[in-house]
């Protein structure tokens, strides 16, 4: 229902093919292998492991996957083809080189072994923020399995700037615990959701620290003597509000498809003002002879 609901009212029947014209941006729609715990994007590349073209796959379809939380919705199912005779494509040939020092980066790529057609015919595809809930991992995993920034940026067929930014927008909310009032055992569901809290928090912290310091590093290998590649890592979420009320306001609003008017227009609101309020956003424009607006 869900895939339907986007497909009619969002996305109008549009397929990754609509998404990959020349000189467009690289999009990643992000979800998790449900059976072997890894992050899958629905990217080409990953599709070539399934011995499919992502060209018709429907965009409905991916970002329902990317937000299938599991128990409240059904995993979006995809098949795993054998009528192919490829073997492993290069550049997963390459990963397995470059992260053979690296357990983390080693994991992934054991996961994208996971498609071999003898062990799997179906790959059940569930929420993306299970694996990489601020989306950054996907980015950082990307680059570094290609065997670094230079070599992203040529095969990617990208030009290169001066400087390189990101901007992760953190939508996660810190609510006063409800069981805190209360001298009785908390139920099922606030247990549940206290501990997949703890976790998220604390994956996001370490993956926050990871793309800061990985930012820092690709800017270095990028630079030249003539030209230095500056980096900007942009962090906007609920923790930059000052003003009690507003904070307590946005960190009460569950995490649902259906939001009010009012919370809608002082999301969109707020989004602008801690974006253009952020520090690093402001030395971006500085440097690049730009002006807060």
């Amino acid at each position: 229902m869900a895939v339907k609901l986007y497909d009619r009212e969002v996305f109008h029947g549009a397929t990754f093919s609509d998404m990959q014209h020349k000189g467009g941006p690289l999009v990643l729609i992000n979800a998790s292998d449900l059976g072997h715990g890894v992050r899958f994007s629905f990217v080409q590349e990953y599709f070539t492991l399934l011995c499919s073209d992502i060209s018709s796959f429907p965009v409905a379809k991916a970002v329902a996957a990317s937000s299938a939380v599991p128990v409240m919705f059904p995993p979006v199912v995809v098949k795993n083809h054998k009528n192919c005779k490829r073997g492993k494509p290069d550049w997963l040939l390459a990963a397995e080189k470059c992260t053979a020092n690296d357990p983390v980066l080693a994991q992934v790529v054991d996961g994208l072994h996971s498609y071999d057609k003898k062990r799997r015919q179906f790959a059940h595809f569930v929420d993306g923020g299970i694996t990489d809930n601020l989306g950054l991992r996907a980015v950082y995993e990307m680059i570094e399995m290609a065997g670094g920034t230079k070599r992203f940026v040529k095969n990617s067929g990208r030009k290169l700037g001066r400087s390189l930014m990101v901007i992760s927008v953190n939508a996660s909310t810190e609510p006063e615990p409800k069981m805190d009032t209360s001298g009785k055992s908390p139920s099922l569901r606030e247990s549940l959701g206290a501990m997949t809290n703890v976790q998220l928090q604390r994956y996001n912290a370490a993956t926050l620290r990871l793309m800061d310091k990985s930012l820092t590093r690709w800017s270095r290998e990028l630079s030249t003597p003539s030209r230095r590649v500056t980096p900007y890592f942009v962090q906007v979420g609920f923790k930059g509000i000052k003003e009690p009320q507003a904070k307590q306001f946005f960190n009460q609003i569950p995490t649902s498809f259906s939001l009010s008017e009012e919370q809608v227009d002082r999301l969109i609101e707020a989004g602008r003002e801690l974006l253009r309020n952020n520090p690093d956003y402001q030395r971006f424009l500085r440097d690049h002879g730009g002006a807060r607006t």
